[in-house]
């Protein structure tokens, strides 16, 4: 005869293994979902944060003409889910230059960093970066190979 004690512990070590196998799938399916972020910090010339930037991304990828969100007090910004794809990211404040920020290429479960500086100018002014420096995600230890 198994007394109580060890019907409950046999449970708990169940139980336990059942969640641990439950949290591990979930990490493997959002992984695999087809969906990115591309998230940042918009500051002005002399490193100070810049709320209220409105940043928008346009892609084929997209369903619909660009997706947009403006940047918190702390100058962050966070664009998800976003269809895997390439991306053009536009960062927009009065009294600023718009800058433009190209070929931003996501991957499933990828996370884009990418940190803007704008500068003093004119309404009219526009700027467009390009060729800029890879793309890393440092959320991730995750690695990949593309083939072009």
């Amino acid at each position: 005869m198994v007394s109580t004690s060890e019907v409950a512990r046999r449970l708990l070590g169940l139980t336990a293994a059942v969640v641990l196998g439950l949290v591990s799938l979930a990490g493997i399916v959002s992984a695999q979902t087809g969906t990115a972020t591309i998230s940042g910090q918009v500051k002005d010339e002399s490193g100070g944060v810049l709320p209220g930037v409105t940043v928008s991304a346009r892609s084929t990828a997209l369903q619909v003409p660009e997706v947009t969100t403006v940047s918190d007090a702390q100058g962050e910004y966070r664009l998800t889910p976003l269809p895997i794809g390439t991306y053009i990211v536009a960062f927009v404040l009065s009294g600023f230059q718009t800058t433009h920020r190209e070929d931003i290429r996501l991957t499933a479960g990828f996370t884009a960093r990418v940190d803007i500086q704008l500068k003093v100018g004119q309404l009219e002014e526009t700027v467009t970066v390009s060729g800029g420096s890879p793309l890393v995600d440092a959320s991730s230890t995750a690695t990949a190979t593309q083939l072009t």
